[in-house]
């Protein structure tokens, strides 16, 4: 899958190799979450998870990121429960817009514009 794709490193975390990310994919997949450990930009961390369909397929993710000097691996992996939370309650929104009325359209200024 991954031949002819060239894996050019970003910093010195970058995963260079097709292997390597092989498994690193598979860590994803098990854990429902990635981590970006400096492997994109120096100095930087992060923490994605995916956001699905109705049917289950992925289709965007979700993440969190901030200096290393203020936002630890540890740290992020503690947020993974939020964001999942958070995953699917913008899957609620995206798909079932009927249960989950538009914004403009509930709450009191709402109904005090409906009024005029």
């Amino acid at each position: 899958v991954l031949s002819g794709i060239s894996l050019d490193p970003l910093t010195r975390n970058t995963i260079t190799k097709s292997d390597d990310l092989m498994d690193e994919l598979a860590t994803v997949a098990r854990q429902g979450y990635a981590l970006d450990n400096e492997e994109f930009l120096d100095a930087m961390v992060a923490v994605a998870v995916p956001v699905h369909d109705r049917s289950g397929r992925y289709f965007a993710s979700l993440a969190t990121h901030g200096p290393v000097q203020r936002l630890s691996l540890e740290k992020l992996v503690s947020l993974v429960p939020l964001l999942h939370d958070a995953s699917e309650r913008l899957t609620a929104v995206i798909f079932d817009l009927d249960e989950h009325p538009h914004p403009d359209e509930q709450g009191p200024l709402a109904s005090e514009t409906r009024k005029s």
